[in-house]
């Protein structure tokens, strides 16, 4: 069941350039990296426990972020895996309450356009943690 979604990813992430990463894409590399050692030993729940957890500790910024990097790869790993077996996502990532939990980043960035600018970031280096997760899979 996996195979096509890690061959969907190899393809989604292929197109992606090859440069250093910026500091909010190294933060949502490890937290992608993070969230795959999670979801490989507990799945969807362990991985929901751990971002509450990560949320719950988050004083920083960058501590919010590394915590929404993971809630944002567990909430597409949900949603893929759970349509691709016909079942309901995980209630914990609904949209309202995900998007409540993205608005937290305007304490930090209060301007759309650095929210913005900071989303394709994260989002940028989620891609590059997916892509090492993929590589690691395919050695296997």
């Amino acid at each position: 069941m996996l195979k096509p979604l890690v061959l969907a990813a190899s393809l989604l992430v292929a197109a992606l350039p090859a440069s250093a990463a910026s500091a909010t894409q190294q933060i949502a590399i490890n937290a992608t990296g993070t969230f795959f050692s999670v979801y490989r030993d507990s799945g969807i729940s362990g991985a929901v426990a751990k971002i509450k957890s990560c949320y719950d500790t988050a004083k920083s910024r960058d501590a919010y972020l590394f915590c929404l990097a993971m809630d944002t790869q567990a909430m597409r790993m949900d949603y893929s895996v759970s349509s691709k077996l016909g079942n309901p996502p995980t209630d914990y990532f609904a949209e309202a309450e995900f998007d409540d939990r993205i608005g937290k980043l305007q304490t930090w960035y209060p301007s759309k356009s650095q929210l913005d600018y900071t989303m394709n970031q994260l989002m940028d280096g989620m891609e590059s943690g997916l892509k090492a997760e993929v590589e690691r899979i395919e050695q296997k």
